[in-house]
């Protein structure tokens, strides 16, 4: 088989693998999971406290997933939360960076 020049280097090995198994006649089984970060985590990246997190949790502004009776929020869902609240606080204080950069009129 021709390995295809765009193709990863990790989806080659990947592919090795499943046809060296096969060829030994051993099963064969493929997942994938969602990358997640617990409360705490995104309370860290985001510099503010874990309850912050866990009572926005709570209101539904941020999705989570539960695992028995704990939470993990998707990243995806975190970069979004992040990018909201980005565009929140720029919007929040545009008149006053306006105002400092170019004096008030």
């Amino acid at each position: 088989m021709v390995a295809d020049p765009a193709q990863p280097k990790w989806v080659e090995h990947l592919l090795a693998v499943v046809r060296e198994a096969a060829e030994e006649g051993r099963a064969i089984s493929v997942s994938t999971r969602t990358k997640t970060l617990t409360p705490a985590e995104m309370a860290e990246r985001l510099g503010v406290s874990r309850t912050t997190i866990s009572r926005r949790i709570a209101a539904g502004q941020i999705k989570a997933l539960q695992v028995g009776n704990r939470h993990r929020v998707p990243v995806a869902e975190y970069d979004r939360f992040r990018r909201e609240l980005m565009e929140s606080v720029a919007e929040h204080y545009a008149a006053d960076v306006e105002a400092d950069l170019f004096g008030a009129y």
